[in-house]
């Protein structure tokens, strides 16, 4: 049985699979380890999650209430070293801070048509969040 954030999560997941399923970008392989997934999906879904942004195993996750998801992120958004840069070339937050992001939680294969490969295994993560903003913690 689903607790009541499993339903969340699940019902976020589901509800935008059609939605999400239109469009893709390649992840990024930014070199030195580091794996940085982008996409190109104009139309996301609005959720907005707390948690602290970690690097594991080269890879940006969220750890929030409900576990680590991977992060994919918008194809104008960059990463340099434990920095995420926006699209105006400032840096939106870095590994360590407290975040919250905008987007919603997707499946493994939606995740992966929108970056347009499979997502990196050695992310070790099962959970996949799509970012459409990033908001720091006040």
């Amino acid at each position: 049985m689903l607790s009541a954030r499993g339903m969340n999560a699940a019902g976020l997941k589901l509800g935008f699979v059609a939605v999400l399923a239109t469009s893709c970008a390649r992840g990024v392989d930014q070199g030195a380890g580091a794996y940085f997934p982008v996409h190109s999906e104009a139309t996301l879904p609005t959720a907005l999650v707390p948690g602290q942004l970690l690097d594991r195993a080269g890879c940006l996750v969220l750890d929030a209430q409900d576990g680590q998801a991977l992060l994919l992120w918008p194809q104008d958004y960059t990463r340099e070293g434990d920095r995420v840069i926006g699209p105006s070339g400032g840096v939106l937050t870095r590994v360590g801070d407290e975040i919250r992001v905008g987007g919603g939680y997707v499946a493994k294969d939606v995740a992966n048509h929108l970056i347009g490969e499979d997502v990196n295994a050695s992310c070790g993560v099962d959970m996949y969040f799509v970012v459409s903003t990033v908001l720091q913690k006040e």
